[in-house]
């Protein structure tokens, strides 16, 4: 695989919605290529950060307060 086709479904990979030849196409290219493994690392991240933040709880003002404008 290319760089070009490795960018249009490096998303998909590292979600895991890839089927195994797919999946073991993309991982071949990984390990010979520098760049789109930073890439994928990057993705992977990003995706580890988003999940953390929707895991905080809301602080107790925050809930408060949007729980009393739904009463309303």
């Amino acid at each position: 695989m290319t760089c070009r086709e490795v960018a249009e479904v490096l998303h998909d990979y590292v979600s895991g919605e890839l089927d195994d030849s797919e999946n073991g196409e993309i991982f071949r290219h990984l390990q010979n290529c520098e760049s789109c493994r930073a890439k994928a690392r990057q993705m992977q991240e990003l995706r580890t950060r988003i999940r953390d933040l929707l895991r905080t709880p809301a602080p107790g003002h925050l809930r408060a307060r949007v729980l009393s404008l739904r009463s309303e």
